[in-house]
């Protein structure tokens, strides 16, 4: 069971879970690669031994970046967005619906290549994001969607209460002069 689920509220459940491309992890392993080609290069040139060192730091270095991947999630339920992150030091932010002010979509050259991007959600005082997002104005619509729901079954609630305030007061002013007549 993930950590959203244990964490669901009464009355609520999971909409959409964000799928991330591991085409994002392509740039990273690519800078790596280039960068262990360049080390080795060196290496050689110095005549030092240490390419093994390289080749190990390079290797670590894509598996954090690949179980870092894995562990970030942006999920979407019917009352709030819930981004999760970090690996040792893990960090959970939810947004529920009525403080969202904006959805940004952003893709670089990579996302525009490989159809991933980033999602930006802001609140107005703060702001999280998660990169890799498939889909992403999608999943921004789907936001903003139940961004809309919230909003239109606040302002339903809300005329209700002054509708039922004022049947109130009617009945006490007629109450009232029922009981002057009197």
């Amino acid at each position: 069971m993930s950590y959203v689920e244990q964490n669901l509220n009464q009355d609520e459940k999971i909409i959409s879970e964000a799928k991330r491309s591991l085409l994002l992890l392509l740039s990273k392993f690519i800078s790596t690669v280039i960068w262990v080609l360049l080390s080795i290069a060196g290496c050689i040139l110095a005549e030092q031994p240490v390419i093994i060192i390289v080749a190990v730091i390079a290797l670590i270095s894509c598996l954090w970046e690949f179980i870092k991947f894995k562990r970030n999630k942006l999920t979407l339920t019917s009352k709030r967005v819930i981004f999760r992150t970090g690996v040792f030091n893990t960090r959970s932010v939810d947004i529920f619906y009525e403080q969202v002010e904006n959805v940004k979509v952003r893709q670089n050259f990579w996302g525009k290549l490989f159809h991933f991007s980033t999602i930006n959600v802001s609140t107005g005082s703060d702001a999280e994001g998660i990169a890799g997002i498939i889909d992403g104005d999608k999943l921004k619509n789907t936001i903003m969607e139940q961004v809309d729901i919230r909003k239109k079954t606040a302002a339903e609630e809300q005329a209700q209460m002054q509708a039922q305030a004022m049947r109130e007061a009617f009945a006490a002013m007629q109450q009232s002069n029922s009981n002057s007549d009197k």
